[in-house]
């Protein structure tokens, strides 16, 4: 546990630096090691056919598979706006998965607020409405 350094003298201090340096090199020592053996189990899972997941990362979500479609989200918003019925990002959302675009957000109209913000097609047309350019 930390110690609260506020209060100590400098030497008292400079002996919490040596100490935490300490702790430091010995937990990097720890990583290494264990880092070695997830390397080890890696090489044994692809000996035996399989493919090692995520590594030190996070595993990927059970089934999930991302979705692929045949144009981008900015192509696809582009193709249903007009330049002059603007649209609310809930309109476009609902309009661009009509037309086939599969998303796996969860939280999709975030996203679409994003695309266009950024994309130079669209432009606001007053509060939360948006035509193309």
């Amino acid at each position: 546990m930390a110690r609260v350094i506020t209060k100590l003298t400098l030497d008292e201090m400079l002996a919490e630096i040596k100490r935490r340096r300490k702790t430091i090199a010995k937990l990097n020592r720890k990583r290494d090691a264990l880092l070695k053996k997830l390397a080890a189990v890696d090489a044994e899972i692809k000996a035996n056919g399989g493919a090692a997941v995520g590594g030190a990362t996070k595993a990927p979500r059970a089934g999930a598979k991302r979705p692929r479609n045949e144009m981008s989200l900015v192509d696809a918003m582009a193709s249903v706006m007009s330049k002059e019925q603007p649209m609310s990002a809930s309109d476009i959302e609902k309009a661009v998965l009509k037309k086939g675009y599969q998303s796996g957000s969860s939280n999709f109209k975030t996203i679409i607020f994003q695309a266009l913000g950024k994309d130079k097609r669209f432009k606001k047309a007053a509060r939360g409405q948006y035509v193309l350019k």
